[in-house]
């Protein structure tokens, strides 16, 4: 049983859903939503479609640890051997569960950064400490990248392990491709010569998208272009300061269009678990310009002897961008890699399963 806050398209929901692709025939899968205000009807429809139960529940997100009967009963009834949870919400519940069933939580990011970017010092400081006493009540607890375990690791004293996420390296045929990259290029009068950064994911605080854009204002070429897709806080900032060569979509569905339109993935975050939307730039062959932190880091060499991407600081945007200008239009991304795809990160979380169910 995997369980989520709400089944929509993001990182975590997206790793689920690879390990109910994954799943081999034998075993029976059940994913259960805890709240029903963000459902995506047609993302539950491909959960269905690869062979889950899907179950969507409508707990309430004030009282929905006093008011868990509906999930209780959903356990009772699927008797599940493991029970996987995804985010804060959904380790809460299943770590009150008194069963017999093994718990497996997945840590998506580094907490003591994403909750101060996110919430008050005060409050951020209560829930990272409750957030680590819920990881006792786990059997296991893993973070999604190598990273973010090393980050957190000192600060706990908990044993942590991580399972790097994976993205399924599926895509249209060569053919598509070039047709989807010259409709992208035409619609918003980019001319084939011109290289096309793209940025894709939540627009926080924590991800900088803001400076971002002004670094690209200062130090790209008259003919290059960023189109920045997704939502949040500071969309509205991020189309302000747009200009004929920034192009600011917000929240798209077809953003598989855009990596393929595009040459260079670009993120200036302050901090990820591992970042999906830098997996799938490599997957579409984008060249990757990122900020110099330790996520970004792990991205790059996930793929061992492969060069296809460079790291910047503050002061080093101007440099990093320049090689970038002298490598996209050379090299071309092998992306059937095991390294980085949903099939070696569904072999590891399974082995890891297996391993719990046979413990005595």
């Amino acid at each position: 049983m995997y369980v989520v806050s709400n089944i929509r398209r993001c990182g975590p929901v997206s790793v689920v859903l690879s390990l109910v692709k994954n799943l081999s025939a034998d075993n029976e899968v059940c994913v259960v939503s805890l709240f029903s205000d963000r459902k995506d009807d047609e993302l539950i429809a491909v959960f269905k479609k690869a062979g889950a139960n899907v179950k969507v529940l409508n707990l309430s997100k004030k009282l929905f640890v006093l008011n868990s009967r509906s999930f209780e009963g959903v356990v009772k009834s699927f008797k599940p051997d493991i029970i996987h949870s995804h985010g804060l919400q959904a380790d809460i519940i299943v770590a009150r569960l008194k069963n017999d069933a093994k718990k497996v939580s997945t840590l998506h990011s580094d907490i003591f950064v994403d909750y101060r970017y996110r919430l008050n010092k005060l409050i951020s400081g209560v829930l990272v400490k409750y957030r680590v006493k819920l990881f006792k009540r786990f059997n296991k607890s893993i973070c999604c990248s190598e990273s973010v375990r090393d980050a957190m690791v000192p600060r706990i004293n908990l044993p942590l392990s991580f399972i790097r996420n994976g993205i399924n390296l599926d895509s249209p045929k060569t053919t598509d491709c070039k047709k989807i990259r010259n409709s992208i290029r035409k619609e918003f009068g980019i001319s084939c010569d011109s290289t096309v950064f793209l940025y894709c994911g939540s627009l926080i605080r924590l991800k900088r998208v803001p400076e971002l854009i002004s670094l690209f204002k200062t130090y790209a070429k008259n003919n290059d272009y960023l189109v920045i897709l997704g939502g949040g806080q500071e969309l509205e900032q991020c189309r302000e300061a747009a200009t004929d060569n920034i192009i600011v979509l917000g929240n798209c569905s077809d953003v598989y269009r855009y990596y393929i339109a595009s040459d260079v993935y670009l993120s200036n975050s302050t901090s990820e678990g591992l970042s999906m939307s830098v997996l799938e730039a490599l997957k579409y062959n984008n060249y990757l310009l990122l900020s110099n932190i330790p996520s970004h880091k792990e991205c790059l060499e996930m793929i061992p002897d492969l060069k296809y991407g460079e790291l910047f600081d503050e002061n080093g945007f101007a440099q990093a961008l320049s090689k970038v200008s002298t490598n996209v239009k050379k090299q071309k991304i092998t992306t059937c890699v095991y390294e980085i795809s949903d099939k070696r990160m569904a072999d590891e979380y399974f082995a890891t399963y297996k391993e719990m169910l046979n413990e005595q």
